[in-house]
């Protein structure tokens, strides 16, 4: 699948920590990332229209501001 290079970076990532799947023709989230779906969706969201503040998330992967910046 191409995918838009804008997106990429995230879901590179997020396929690191088996958060989502891929073949030819569709993504999907794993289990796993049905579990954190929530955060996982916040990562695709534009900085400026995140809904909390960058001091709500802990660091780590699903923090939205870190693979947004």
């Amino acid at each position: 699948m191409i995918l838009n290079s804008k997106f990429y970076k995230i879901l590179q990532k997020i396929k690191e920590y088996d958060l989502v799947e891929e073949n030819k023709s569709v993504i999907k989230l794993t289990e796993k990332g049905v579990f954190f779906a929530d955060e996982v969706v916040r990562l695709f969201y534009e900085p400026n229209y995140i809904p909390k503040g960058r001091e709500y998330f802990e660091e780590g992967i699903l923090n939205p501001y870190i693979l947004n910046s």
